[in-house]
């Protein structure tokens, strides 16, 4: 390898990476999806920690009782966590159920050549995990406020009735707190949503250069057994071609190798005679592509100038080969004027063949989606007899319905030839895949943390309410009317949400910076899904307080003094 730097551009893969294009896209994915999983699961932990400081609080007379009758506070903190160690036990195997669930229909999901190195589903490691998860958190999350109810003055408690009045200040900080984290990762989440939300629209939105809704792709192999000379291959394709052009609703026919983001790519440098670069790596490149007359008009490539091969077009020995060429080709050659007629060298085999350009079209993408289309240049078939091509139909109806006709018409040329039919859009749906499973995927987190949140939020109103209620008592009984109980209590519950989207804006901006690359036209801190973010979770905290603000401005404060 360090000769000459010769093998500069080899590199080693492994048999799993090398079979599945989509590899380095999908252990990121799946690395961004564990990450997802574990901010929902932490939320849920937060707000299990919330609501068990308050329930603690409830049951401080309960468990001062406990306690003057002779039960440790060790005795205490096993029972609390205990508590909280079956019910989480009960959520675990429910979660389990829906896994089962989720994971039979994921299959259906996954685009067939993009993951097939073993059926998703649950197996023994991940049941392990998902056990283990599900028994340490109860532990990990339960165990502190459980401690700090039993550690609290129980004795003080018992004669105050269960009040508790300083420990509940400090649970109710503590449960704020509490909040702000989870407002944050939930911003942090919903953020990262509208991010490949975003990037599926702009996809959705983007002219890829093909008819990509119109055409129905058929691959097959025919095999040298019984195709033993180029001929026989030439023969087979041209029958098939024919046949499929005169099937009804069929407009055009054609076919090509290697097909458009299909995952397969063959480049060849370029460059006008006599300006060659001196070294080989220095030569431009494009994708080449091999099709026959007819290609252009059935893959909906549109021909800025000059036109489609003919049929037998190149096929004569010496004669100088016609090429189509995308315009960032002819731009970046002729810049100045008309590409048609002129001619170039392209290196498909060494030495560098002269050619002459017949047309010039419009770019597509051919090696995935990117923001801009790739430099293309067409060769005609008949020079070149691949055994394995694509044949492309571009109907007038939906592609799946050319499926029957066609099948019928290649059986009938052969019918021990296995074919692939497959439409068009199923094919850029792989080149897809990733902001399509992305914001998919990440939705559904981010509607679980903004369920969670607006929980978290309602829990900690509710609680500050109950706390508060001989004071709203005092100050109705004063003058204040129900409108400005409830102006209080929501505006202290965005006071919290403010501090966590604070936070979680921060957060954001740092995963958006991670995850840029994997976008499609959308910055990592694109400020419209951030702006989005912020009025979700404030419109969120509104609700969440708005029925505890109801609950507070009913109390009548007579019986509010007098329970007290």
């Amino acid at each position: 390898p360090d000769i000459d730097g010769a093998w500069d551009g080899v590199h080693t893969a492994g048999l799993r990476e090398a079979l599945n294009f989509g590899w380095d896209v999908l252990r990121a994915g799946l690395f961004g999806f564990l990450a997802a999983v574990g901010a929902v699961l932490l939320i849920a932990c937060v707000n299990v920690t919330s609501l068990t400081l308050s329930r603690g609080q409830s049951r401080l007379r309960e468990l001062a009782v406990r306690h003057a009758l002779g039960a440790g506070r060790g005795r205490l903190v096993r029972q609390l966590v205990l508590e909280s160690a079956v019910l989480a036990v009960v959520g675990g195997g429910l979660g389990l159920a829906l896994a089962a669930l989720a994971t039979s229909g994921l299959g259906a999901v996954l685009p067939e050549d993009f993951y097939r190195v073993g059926d998703p589903g649950l197996d023994r490691r991940v049941l392990a995990f998902t056990m283990a998860v599900t028994l340490v958190t109860p532990f990990v999350f339960g165990l502190w406020p459980a401690r700090a109810t039993a550690r609290s003055d129980l004795a003080t408690s018992l004669r105050a009735g269960g009040a508790g009045g300083g420990h509940a200040r400090r649970v109710l900080r503590v449960r704020r707190a509490l909040v702000v984290s989870e407002v944050a990762l939930g911003v942090v989440l919903v953020a990262a949503t509208g991010l490949f939300l975003r990037s599926a629209l702009e996809l959705g939105r983007s002219d890829l250069g093909l008819a990509v809704e119109e055409m129905l792709t058929a691959e097959a192999i025919p095999p040298v057994s019984d195709y033993p000379e180029r001929e026989d291959r030439s023969a087979y394709w041209m029958r098939v071609t024919e046949q499929a052009r005169a099937l009804p609703g069929v407009r055009a026919a054609a076919t090509v190798y290697p097909l458009p983001l299909n995952h397969e790519t063959q480049r060849a440098g370029y460059a006008l005679p006599g300006a060659e670069p001196p070294e080989e790596a220095d030569w431009p490149v494009a994708y080449t592509l091999w099709s026959s007359p007819g290609y252009l008009d059935a893959a909906g490539i549109e021909i800025v100038a000059g036109r489609d091969f003919l049929a037998g077009e190149g096929a004569e020995p010496g004669s100088i080969q016609p090429v189509l060429v995308g315009r960032r080709v002819a731009s970046a050659l002729w810049p100045e004027g008309e590409a048609v007629g002129r001619t170039l060298l392209i290196r498909t085999s060494d030495p560098a063949e002269q050619v002459r350009v017949i047309g010039v079209i419009e770019d597509h993408h051919h090696d995935g989606i990117s923001l801009t289309k790739d430099p293309i240049i067409y060769l005609p078939m008949e020079r070149r007899a691949f055994q394995r091509r694509f044949l492309v139909l571009r109907g007038d109806g939906t592609p799946t319905a050319l499926v029957p006709p066609l099948r019928d018409v290649m059986r009938e040329v052969d019918p021990n030839l296995p074919v692939d039919f497959r439409p068009m859009s199923a094919v850029v749906s792989e080149s897809t895949f990733q902001w399509t499973l992305g914001s998919g995927v990440l939705g559904v987190f981010g509607l679980v943390a903004l369920l969670l949140a607006a929980l978290g939020i309602f829990g900690v109103v509710s609680y500050a309410v109950s706390q508060r209620t001989r004071e709203m008592a005092i100050r109705m009984s004063l003058g204040a009317d129900g409108r400005d109980v409830r102006k209080s209590v929501v505006l202290e519950s965005l006071k919290l949400t403010l501090v966590g989207i604070a936070v979680g804006l921060a957060g954001a901006l740092a995963v958006g910076r991670l995850v840029e690359s994997f976008l499609f036209g959308v910055a990592g801190a694109d400020p419209l899904v951030l702006a989005a973010s912020v009025l979700i979770f404030i419109g969120v905290a509104a609700l969440a307080a708005h029925l505890p603000a109801r609950r507070a401005a009913r109390v009548a404060p007579a019986s509010a003094l007098r329970s007290d």
